[in-house]
């Protein structure tokens, strides 16, 4: 329906759900709620350990999403993500373009690191 111009993210929060996502046609995974959520008052609903089975259960890149900030980013360190997804990181920033370059260089490292 959206057409062959466009790029589908699919939430996913077990390996099952991830895999049903890629062959119905997701070019990425967001994989969360991951760390603190204020909206919701929840926390780190899928772990680590969890995120890492997502991403080796597919092909496509998995994005961590879900109360992610410069003070928690590190939280996702061996989690095997391809990225991060932030809104309220950014949207709350003074500086939204300092933040969002800082938020993508710590997202780097802890890529590298992996």
């Amino acid at each position: 329906m959206i057409g062959p111009d466009r790029i589908l993210g699919i939430s996913a929060g077990t390996v099952e759900e991830a895999r049903a996502a890629e062959k119905a046609g997701a070019d990425y995974i967001g994989g969360g709620s991951c760390v603190w959520d204020l909206h919701e008052k929840r926390r780190q609903n899928l772990s680590v350990e969890k995120l890492r089975e997502i991403s080796a259960s597919v092909s496509i890149p998995v994005v961590a999403i879900g109360g992610i900030n410069r003070s928690n980013v590190g939280e996702l360190s061996g989690s095997d993500v391809d990225g991060i997804a932030v809104i309220s990181a950014l949207f709350g920033a003074e500086r939204p373009g300092e933040a969002a370059a800082e938020l993508a260089e710590l997202a780097k490292e802890i890529r590298d690191s992996e």
